[in-house]
């Protein structure tokens, strides 16, 4: 379906099925889609291509598919090969820009769509997200003020439950709890920063900060530790010092160790939530309205330690509760990305702590330093990953572009 249409569908789902029965899987098949904003994937059997915005006149919606041989008895036959469709429909597409991350595809795309392709029914999408966005976030903020400040470690004292529910709700960031796990580390003596010099261009040397093994203590570490650990033993190498370039060829290759580690506090996060029957529905992101009652008081106490912290110079109190767990109470403004300003907060506040705080916070500095040189590396090599397995036909998000050749034209110009 494409150019010369009386009415323009708004969305589009093209389902494809062998007519025997046979369940097509990307073990079978490859799949990519053209000229529309969407995905085409593998479900249930089937090949599912599906639009996320409206279309109009300039989208089309095609799918090249490809078989295994045997599979299929086709009546009709055209010349040249696979191979030389493939090639023409990619002409135009983003299929082949395996190098390209993911914010630069999507920074390009949002441009070139909205101002050639879909224009003011794109813009009139943001518009409305911005508002139900906006919305969301003043009933979450009535919502916490109705919690008030909670002054001590939530949801049992559960890390991995905090990651897990700040995710669902848009409190902390994908891959925090890998910065809280950095730091932990270094609180544990597992690992140090060292300051070593590095040879830079025309022979100049310059100071940089690396993390040296110091090795485990099984007695203080728990599993997460342990995992953590392990993964940077490998990445470190024979000197036993993390650095940054070695660590950036490790992630390249290694980022799923990563991203279990991540995961296994998610999946143990979400355990706790199912055992405490938090949740009368599970979305991605999650509304207020999902919560059961003790949904409610496990992320109001999230929701009131995060506001206490922010607020920590108004409303704590000098010399009295806060000072036995103040490395804990950092452990969460880490996690929710507000440690910097609560330790100086902090600071102010408790005088007496001052010495130790500011090297707590160099601690913090080169925890989070490296979780944002892990993390980052993580995604970069999932993004080409991904993109590796959408030019290969594994499916994944369609492109605006491409199309073109013997299975029908394509309109529009541009990438997704």
């Amino acid at each position: 379906m494409g150019d010369g249409m009386n009415t323009t569908p708004t969305d589009v789902t093209v389902q494809i099925r062998l007519a025997d029965g046979t369940p097509i899987t990307d073990e079978i098949a490859d799949v990519w889609g053209f000229g529309f904003a969407g995905e085409v994937v593998f479900e249930n059997g089937s090949i599912v291509a599906r639009t996320d915005t409206p279309m109009d006149d300039q989208n089309h919606v095609t799918v090249l598919l490809s078989m295994e041989k045997g599979l299929l008895s086709p009546s009709r036959q055209e010349s040249g090969s696979f191979e030389e469709v493939r090639k023409k429909a990619f002409e135009g597409s983003d299929y082949d820009n395996v190098g390209s991350t993911g914010e630069e595809v999507s920074a390009i795309a949002a441009i070139i769509t909205t101002l050639l392709s879909i224009g003011l029914p794109i813009m009139l999408i943001i518009w409305i997200r911005r508002r139900k966005k906006k919305s969301a976030e003043k009933k979450m903020q009535r919502f916490a003020e109705r919690f008030g400040y909670f002054r001590d470690i939530p949801n049992e004292g559960r890390l991995s439950a905090t990651y897990a529910l700040g995710r669902m709700f848009g409190v902390c960031e994908d891959g925090a709890i890998l910065a809280t796990g950095m730091l932990r580390l270094t609180q544990l003596g597992c690992l140090a920063p060292v300051e070593t010099q590095e040879v830079g261009f025309m022979g100049k040397t310059k100071e940089a900060v690396s993390l040296r093994l110091m090795g485990s203590h099984h007695d203080k570490m728990n599993e997460y530790d342990e995992y953590l650990y392990t993964v940077l033993e490998g990445a470190a190498g024979s000197d036993a010092t993390l650095q940054a370039k070695e660590l950036e060829r490790f992630v390249n290759q290694n980022d799923k160790l990563l991203r279990a580690y991540i995961q296994k506090h998610d999946s143990a996060g979400r355990a706790y939530l199912n055992q405490k029957q938090c949740l009368k529905r599970w979305n991605i992101p999650a509304k207020l309205t999902d919560l059961t009652p003790a949904g409610e008081k496990e992320l109001g106490e999230l929701l009131g330690l995060k506001r206490y912290l922010e607020d920590f110079s108004l409303v704590a109190e000098r010399g009295v509760k806060e000072m036995p767990i103040w490395r804990e109470l950092l452990t969460y403004a880490m996690l929710f990305g507000i440690a910097d300003q609560v330790a100086e907060q902090m600071k102010e506040l408790y005088p007496a702590l001052s010495s130790e705080l500011t090297d707590y916070k160099q601690s913090m500095v080169s925890a989070y330093s490296y979780h944002y040189l892990l993390y980052s590396n993580m995604k970069k090599a999932e993004q080409q990953r991904e993109q590796e397995k959408r030019s290969g036909g594994g499916g994944g998000f369609t492109s605006f572009g491409g199309g073109g050749g013997s299975i029908g034209g394509g309109s529009g110009g541009g990438t997704r």
